[in-house]
């Protein structure tokens, strides 16, 4: 009688323990050019891209692009980015707030502009995903609006992490 209790003390905890380190990816809703992905934070890897001097002749100083790349249930990574250049600091400054977001949160909503409907695996660029591999692009992307997380945390492309955040266009209502 005591080993059953054992057995299913260790069972419960086992499933605990995968329940919390299980990893998802889905499109959570896709509806008039906006998608929301649901993504547990081991399948999201935030990038600050420099960008060469001699590809870009703006007035920012070291300049750089940031995105997000997500790791899909096809084994890919879509990129969720926002077109607008920022200087370094400003970059690591939105990889650092979004970073607390993903680290505070058990489920990442990502919301975008653009649709995903097949994956175009672009072989010559990987990205690593700690405990899980490497990975190459599928030619997917979304155009970053926002990103928050099951504890309220919030960061908009646009407005930061002020309120409201989410705004008006996600989540995106079943």
């Amino acid at each position: 009688m005591a080993s059953l209790k054992v057995n299913s003390l260790l069972l419960l905890f086992m499933g605990l323990l995968v329940g919390c380190v299980s990893s998802s990816y889905k499109i959570d809703s896709q509806t008039e050019g906006r998608t929301q992905l649901l993504v547990t934070r081991n399948r999201v890897n935030l990038e600050c891209f420099e960008i060469p001097k001699d590809e870009y002749e703006g007035d920012i100083k070291e300049a750089h692009l940031f995105s997000i790349n997500v790791l899909d249930e096809s084994k890919t990574v879509l990129t969720v980015s926002q077109g607008n250049i920022l200087g370094k600091e400003d970059c690591f400054r939105r990889i650092n707030k979004i970073g607390k977001i993903l680290k505070s949160g058990t489920k990442i909503f990502i919301g975008g502009m653009g649709d995903l409907d097949k994956s175009n695996e672009v072989p010559e660029r990987r990205y690593s995903f700690p405990g899980l591999g490497q990975f190459p692009l599928n030619g997917q992307n979304l155009q970053f609006m926002v990103i928050w997380n099951d504890k309220g945390m919030c960061y908009n492309a646009y407005s930061g992490d002020q309120k409201p955040c989410p705004s008006d266009e996600f989540p995106i209502r079943k």
